[in-house]
């Protein structure tokens, strides 16, 4: 891998993996557990991980949304 990267060119083709999907599963898989499906049959098993992004998304507006309130209330204070 080192020597793979020693080339310009291929060290900012390997940066581009920071803004692919590659985080969502990264934190879906790390951050929530999720390792494995529970049910076989690609029906189940496409509703399962349609129901951890849409839980993932969730959170990330959740955060988002408590952010925007702790940045609210340090302003109130300030002012």
């Amino acid at each position: 891998m080192r020597a793979r990267l020693k080339k310009p060119e291929k060290q900012a083709i390997y940066r581009k993996r920071k803004w692919v999907a590659e985080q969502v599963f990264g934190q879906i898989k790390h951050g929530m557990g999720f390792r494995e499906f529970t049910m076989r049959g690609e029906d189940i098993t496409r509703a399962q991980w349609l129901f951890a992004c849409a839980v993932h998304n969730v959170m990330k507006a959740v955060r988002y949304i408590s952010g925007q309130r702790r940045k609210e209330t340090a302003l109130a204070f300030i002012c």
